[in-house]
Parts: structure tokens; sequence; C-alpha cells
């Protein structure tokens, strides 16, 4: 939880800047503060803070809110994607590869860190400045996963979840595709077809390439982006036995194509 919705009863406004509010948000009212409180309070508002105003948008509305006086100072009507940078899809990545490691290795409730290229955050993010940008993403996502750290890497940043994080992540649903397809990567004797099988088993909008790069052997990914985005390069690799070993890297679309394979 943020100071904002700790202190969300110290919310207040001036006379005129009640006027001001009502004004450009076209809303008819008579408590602009409860007005402004109530959507501040909703699940669905996104926040972003700077040294001196908290950001609130939800829906076609942006709320500035003084962050040490939390008088409201102006809202108004905006187009949303011009405001927030793609938060979202960088927290379903980071979600997406604790998870993965967890299916793995198991949960030991504990911080764990991940190593991102400047250029995939730029494509996560969609923003050239992915500094700034890291910077406001901690508070985007402190709710969920906790206070997250950055810091500068070769290339690139090392993100770090706390348990917090780690924790929230362990508790959700909606992972079956990645648990199946990693429990059957990982079986002794495993089969192409049994490896596709489990894409299918998802999807009708399977796409199945092979690949012929002397690193990778197939290319599968969902079409319409269900259940995940990612693109999946899987490796065959036959043991002393006969049987099959299967190895796999997955890639944000973005990443795989700028990799040329």
């Amino acid at each position: 939880m943020n100071d904002l919705i700790e202190n969300i009863e110290k919310l207040h406004t001036t006379e005129l800047g009640a006027e001001r509010i009502k004004r450009n948000l076209q809303v008819e009212t008579d408590n602009i503060v409860e007005w402004c409180r109530e959507k501040i309070l909703d699940k669905s508002s996104e926040f972003e803070r700077n040294v001196k105003n908290w950001y609130i948008v939800i829906g076609n509305c942006r709320i500035t809110v003084n962050a040490h006086s939390y008088t409201i100072i102006t809202a108004h009507k905006i187009k949303k994607e011009k405001i927030f940078m793609n938060f979202k899809r960088l927290e379903k990545n980071i979600t997406d590869n604790i998870r993965e490691a967890q299916i793995k290795l198991g949960f030991d409730n504990r911080p764990i860190s991940l190593n991102y290229t400047e250029n995939s955050l730029k494509s996560l993010m969609n923003t050239d400045d992915v500094k700034s940008a890291l910077e406001k993403f901690p508070v985007y996502v402190a709710d969920r996963l906790g206070e997250i750290t950055f810091r500068e890497i070769k290339n690139g940043f090392c993100i770090t979840i706390p348990e917090k994080g780690t924790s929230y992540v362990n508790s959700l649903d909606g992972f079956e595709f990645i648990t199946e397809f990693v429990n059957t990567v990982r079986q002794h004797g495993v089969s192409a077809n049994d490896v596709l099988s489990v894409f299918r088993k998802y999807s009708d909008k399977v796409i199945t390439e092979e690949m012929h790069n002397g690193e990778f052997d197939y290319l599968v990914y969902f079409a319409d982006g269900q259940p995940d985005e990612y693109f999946y390069c899987i490796a065959l690799e036959e043991e002393i036995d006969g049987h099959m070993h299967v190895t796999y890297h997955r890639f944000i679309k973005e990443d795989y194509e700028e990799l040329n394979f």
C-alpha cells in the first residue's frame, strides 16, 4: 500500500481547486474531493510519483495530488496511453520469469534478481528513456511486488524483487501452460511431438516453424498471444541411450527478431 492510500482521509483541495477540477473533468458533484477519493481507491487506478506529486490515472482521467500535503492540485481528461509507459507488460514479464523459475527450482520465499538488456526494457516499456522509466516503475508495482530495486549492469539493468514479490507471484493462478510445458521438457526421453502437443493442448492457434541454425530445431509461439506472448526456441539433442534431451529458451518477440536466428 502506498502512502497516498494510507493517508487518503487527508485528501483535500481549495475552493478554487474544486471548481477548476469540476470544470476540467466536466463532472457535476457537490463533493469533488469525495469523487476524487473514490477514483483513487478504485482497484484499476494506476499510480506514479515524483518528488512533489502523485499522479493517478483511471480511465480517461488524471488526478494530480501533492505528495506531502495531499492537496488535489488539478485533474484533467487525458489519453491514457500518452501518460503511462507500458509498465503492465514489464510487470507481466517479471511475473512470468519468477514463476518459471519457481516451477523449475521450487518456491523458497527469497528475493530474486533478473537481468534485462536495455533493448529488452525499451521494448517492454515502450520507451527510449529506460532509466527514467525504471525510477517510476517501483511505485507502480509496490502493492504487488514490494519495494523492487534496480541497478545498472553491462548493456542493461538488474531488477531485484523482494520476498513480498516472489511470494505474491507464487500465489497467482493462470500458469497452467508453462507448468505443464516445463514439466514435459525435463522428462527423460520426451519427443518433439510430446512437447508440441502441450502447446496444442492450450490453443488451436499455435505457430510451429522448423529452425536450421545449428542451435535450435523449432520455433513455437501462440499466434494470438494466449496463453502467453513468448517465442519458444526448442532444441533436441540425442543422448547416448538414443533418447532425446529437450532444452529451450523463450524470448519476447522483439528480442527474437533482434537476434535474427
